[in-house]
């Protein structure tokens, strides 16, 4: 019988789907931005978000329109679709680990903790680790050496 109480461990293939939805730069403050004002027009978030470029706001929307995090009503009007509001739980989150691993007490928009956050999850190789971490816990770098010799480590001297 499973055990109810440990969640199931996501395949990484769907970790690495949702980091390439909300990792591209200014998804984040974009979500946010739409959040603050329910709907906004591209011209309008290129205002709000001052060091952006209208060509830059547009095309991140394009992208987050096809990635079905925003929906297009007509004339250009976007607001958040659900799944872009099923990131708002996801936002805290990394957040909140941001704060807690990478914060130097200066004050930082929550949106660009989060951007800092999926800008490190996003490093090759970055899922694979988590992953061997959840199934396997921490281990010592000597538990390594010990099962599997010291040939690795004597290979690379000189």
């Amino acid at each position: 019988m499973p055990d109810v109480m440990t969640p199931a461990t996501p395949n990484a293939q769907s970790i690495n789907q949702a980091l390439d939805r909300l990792a591209p730069r200014w998804t984040t403050w974009a979500l946010q931005t739409i959040q603050q004002n329910k709907q906004m027009r591209a011209a309008d978030m290129a205002k709000a978000m001052p060091w952006t470029t209208i060509e830059t706001v547009r095309h991140v929307l394009s992208r987050m329109y096809q990635d079905c995090l925003v929906d297009r009503q007509g004339h250009g009007i976007y607001e958040i679709s659900p799944l872009g509001r099923s990131a708002e739980n996801v936002h805290r989150t990394l957040a909140a680990w941001h704060r807690a691993h990478f914060s130097n007490g200066e004050p930082m928009a929550e949106a660009q903790r989060v951007e800092d956050a999926l800008g490190c999850l996003r490093l090759k190789g970055t899922t694979d680790v988590v992953q061997a971490l959840s199934r396997h816990g921490t281990r010592r770098g000597t538990d390594e050496h010990e099962r599997h010799g010291r040939a690795l480590c004597l290979s690379r001297r000189p």
